[in-house]
């Protein structure tokens, strides 16, 4: 029993602080993992934040391309190309809640999330029968902005 006892104080005195350094080590490997899985989790939602911000900005301008394509097919050409020269040529337009081209972009959000909507056209003179057009939503994410654009043609399609 004695020599139990002694073999069991020596295995103790070589063992002693093995705990604190095991503890030390597992502190520091905890520290590690929690912080990557914080840098993962900060990382996913910047991703999806901007992913979320370029899917409603292409809403935006798809629903702005397909207003402005009504616009054409529910007027004659000759007024829609008069309007287009009169009130976007040289500048930003965008379609209002009445259905008619007006000068200036418009926005739609509140907060951090607002997007600015518009487009430009090329309607070189009055008697074009086709011009581009581009459909433009801008965006900031964290203070950076963002740009998304849709281009077309647009054409007297009743003529041909």
């Amino acid at each position: 029993m004695m020599r139990f006892l002694a073999q069991t104080k020596r295995f103790y005195a070589k063992t002693r602080g093995h705990a604190l350094i095991e503890i030390l080590l597992a502190f520091g490997i905890s520290v590690v993992v929690i912080l990557a899985m914080v840098s993962l989790a900060v990382v996913t939602i910047k991703a999806s934040t901007t992913s979320r911000a370029y899917a409603e900005a292409g809403k935006v301008a798809q629903s702005e391309a397909e207003q402005l394509k009504l616009l054409r097919d529910i007027s004659t050409w000759e007024n829609f190309v008069a309007t287009m020269y009169n009130n976007c040529k040289g500048s930003y337009c965008h379609i209002n809640s009445s259905g008619v081209a007006q000068a200036g972009s418009s926005s739609v959000g509140t907060g951090s999330s607002v997007v600015t909507y518009y487009f430009t056209t090329d309607v070189a003179d009055l008697n074009s029968k086709e011009f581009k057009y581009t459909v433009g939503a801008d965006w900031n994410i964290s203070n950076v902005a963002k740009t998304y654009k849709i281009e077309g043609l647009l054409s007297d399609w009743r003529s041909l």
